[in-house]
């Protein structure tokens, strides 16, 4: 199991092309309130992205990336090479949260 960490690590674990599998947590802060917030990641040069994983909490409650039959309630999460984008359906200014990225480089 690898620890959680703000800080880039190898997971071990490599890519369907051989290249190695990083991993690393970025605090988003707090999320949009019905809007899309972006936050950069500070991870140069990636070549593909494995897993998205959004962990948030807030007003008693815990999610992850979440589809509700009520758009509303949704919380979404994607990248791009330079920063992690969260939409929300509704108010969510009251939540935080953390990305957690795993994804290989072109230069390493």
């Amino acid at each position: 199991m690898l620890n959680y960490s703000t800080s880039e690590a190898w997971t071990g674990l490599l890519w369907l092309d051989g290249k190695k599998i990083y991993q690393r947590t970025i605090n988003f802060g707090v999320l949009p309130n019905a809007a899309t917030a972006n936050v950069a990641h500070g991870i140069a040069n990636i070549s593909y992205v494995t897993s998205i994983n959004l962990q948030a909490s807030g007003s008693g409650y815990f999610a992850s990336i979440f589809v509700s039959a009520t758009s509303t309630n949704n919380i979404g999460c994607y990248v791009n090479g330079t920063d992690i984008f969260v939409e929300t359906g509704s108010n969510r200014s009251s939540w935080s949260a953390y990305v957690t990225l795993q994804y290989t480089c072109t230069d390493r």
